[in-house]
């Protein structure tokens, strides 16, 4: 489940010691913080620092926005609202729990998804995703569903699908009208990922109707966690030299960890200031 494009910033309190570390996966014209890990031993000290310098980061590479999830009551939370994210949507994660195997039904019928069914996607996305939503997914034709479903031979949904060892994340969006979803469900798995054993299901706020028909087959491992978002603008560039942050810190590329196979790592430019001005979210870069 490793993302594939991505990008980690670091704040050094010396040369050899990491204090702060976070990385990003570049989905599009889209961030989403996968992970932020604070090594001081004073709790939340550079967090909010750490945040500012993952979005200059995201606006070097022309990102739009970045996002991220935060359980809402935790500490962490109000670090981010602090930092200008807002709130745009949730999710939660639940496991199937029951036999996969008992499913027998032909009526739904799923394939991987092929150029021709994108157009199709896209109108089921404008129909079933939310405004909030609709903001941070990138469109089909940049990010392809892995597999989309017919339904007595209608394009009745479509499926994103992470997997590892022994694991498969389930990210549906599917049809209101669904007559089984669990059948829906448990035809995908049987198709194509019967040999993994777990199976878990992303389940969205523009998705949170699935839950009740399949109450008794799935039960949660994540509580909702909100989809905060940040939106970033590039307004225009200035010229001074790098330099120390107010703690007297030092940010910095995260080394020796591997640059992203899509995108510079802007290692030219990470070595000049970035001046953030934290009004209306605008920053005023150094190329």
């Amino acid at each position: 489940m490793l993302p594939v494009n991505w990008f980690t910033r670091a704040i050094r309190s010396n040369r050899a010691r990491l204090t702060a570390v976070g990385q990003v996966e570049i989905e599009h014209v889209g961030g989403r913080i996968l992970w932020i890990l604070n090594l001081s031993n004073a709790e939340n000290v550079v967090s909010s620092e750490l945040l500012d310098y993952l979005a200059v980061e995201a606006g070097l590479r022309k990102l739009r926005f970045l996002t991220a999830s935060v359980a809402k009551h935790t500490p962490l939370f109000e670090v981010f609202i602090q930092s200008g994210y807002n709130s745009s949507g949730w999710y939660k994660i639940w496991r199937i729990k029951d036999d996969i195997t008992n499913n027998n039904s032909h009526e739904f019928i799923w394939r991987k998804t092929r150029t021709s069914d994108l157009f199709s996607v896209n109108l089921l996305q404008n129909k079933w995703l939310s405004n909030d939503e609709r903001r941070t997914v990138p469109p089909a034709n940049k990010k392809w569903p892995g597999f989309v479903l017919f339904c007595n031979g209608v394009l009745s949904g479509y499926a994103y699908v992470n997997t590892s060892i022994g694991k498969a994340m389930i990210t549906p969006v599917l049809d209101p009208q669904i007559s089984n979803v669990s059948s829906a469900i448990k035809s995908l798995i049987n198709q194509f990922f019967i040999h993994i054993p777990d199976h878990y299901l992303v389940l969205t706020a523009s998705q949170q109707w699935v839950e009740v028909p399949m109450q008794d087959q799935i039960e949660l491992i994540q509580p909702r966690h909100e989809i905060l978002l940040k939106q970033l603008a590039i307004r225009d560039a200035v010229y001074s030299s790098f330099d120390l942050i107010p703690n007297g810190q030092h940010t910095d590329i995260a080394t020796p960890i591997s640059r992203s196979k899509k995108q510079d790592n802007n290692t030219r430019i990470l070595r000049q200031v970035i001046k953030y001005k934290h009004k209306n979210n605008l920053f005023s870069l150094k190329t």
